[in-house]
Formats: structure tokens, sequence, C-alpha cells
């Protein structure tokens, strides 16, 4: 075999210095970095040792419970405002029945008494009237035949009963229909 053949190449001293101070800058920044984070280590630490994250804890509780009740408060005024604006609605499609009634009132002659008023079914109300005068019964019957002949919020005016009692005193029971 021929002794002349090196498969390794020599070295010169060039290389060896060229990866010695590669080694040296290697080995610099590996400490460099280990001394960062030992330092960043210990910041850390003493942060946490000084930093107040208990009573940021506590706060963070405390406005947790605040936010949860401002929730029940608003869920609660959305559901009275809901309610309100059902309540709205009902009233504003429902008859008026008090100034049906008012009306009734207004055209009663001053001797007849108004002894009572019934709804009876939706749309279909009775009054019960009494007076000494029969004159004064019909002159509340007429009033009210007026009104529904006026459109006043009654209409289809029928007389239940008609009664004369024995001291002297008159009855009358009217069931209209409104409108």
């Amino acid at each position: 075999m021929n002794n002349d053949i090196n498969l390794i190449s020599p070295k010169t001293t060039e290389d060896i210095i060229k990866q010695e101070k590669a080694l040296k800058i290697t080995r610099i920044l590996a400490g460099v970095s280990l001394g960062f984070v030992a330092v960043s280590a210990v910041i850390v630490f003493i942060l946490n040792l000084t930093s107040p994250l208990d009573s940021i804890r506590k706060q963070e509780q405390v406005i947790l419970q605040n936010m949860s009740a401002m929730k029940d408060r608003a869920s609660n005024y959305a559901l009275l405002n809901d309610r309100l604006k059902s309540i709205d609605d009902i009233v504003s499609t429902r008859k008026k029945y008090d100034q049906i009634l008012d009306s009734i009132v207004a055209s009663t002659p001053s001797d007849i008494s108004i002894e009572g008023f019934a709804l009876q079914k939706e749309g279909t109300m009775s009054v019960n009237a009494s007076g000494r005068s029969l004159d004064s019964i019909n002159n509340f019957i007429d009033n009210v035949v007026s009104l529904s002949s006026q459109k006043k919020g009654i209409k289809n005016v029928v007389i239940d009963n008609l009664i004369a009692s024995k001291d002297g005193k008159y009855g009358v029971s009217i069931t209209f229909t409104t409108l």
C-alpha cells in the first residue's frame, strides 16, 4: 500500500486558531445568555415577592361580583321594560269603558241615582238606575238612547227591566253594546 495517501487533511495552525476563536466566542455567548437568564429569573422572583397580586385578585373578585349584580339589574330592567310595553299595548287596545260611563253619568238627570254598572261580557254593559219620578226615568232612557244615536260609545240599547215599587220609587235596567 501506499503510505503517501493521507485521507485526513493536516491542520494548519491557522485553522486551529480559527476553531479556538469560534469556540471562545461560543463559550462567551453561552455564558452571557446564562447570565441573562439567571438575572431575569431573579428579577421575576423579586417582582413576584413585592407585587400586590393578592390585592389584585381580590379586586378582580369584587369587580366580577359587581358585574354579576349589574347583569341582574340589567335583566330586571329589560323584563320591566317588556312588561310595561305589554301593559301599554293592552291598555291601548281595550275599550274605553271609563269614557262611556262618564258620558252616561253626565247625561243622568239630577234626581236619578245610578245603582250599579256591570260589564257582562266583552262589549256588553248594563246600568241600573232608580228615581222617584217616571218622567226622570224617561229622561234618563232618552239620554242613553241619544248617546247611542250620537255614537258616543254605545249602540243597541235594550231596556231589560222597568220596576215600580210600592214606596213610589222606580227603577230601570238598561243593557247596551259598546262600540
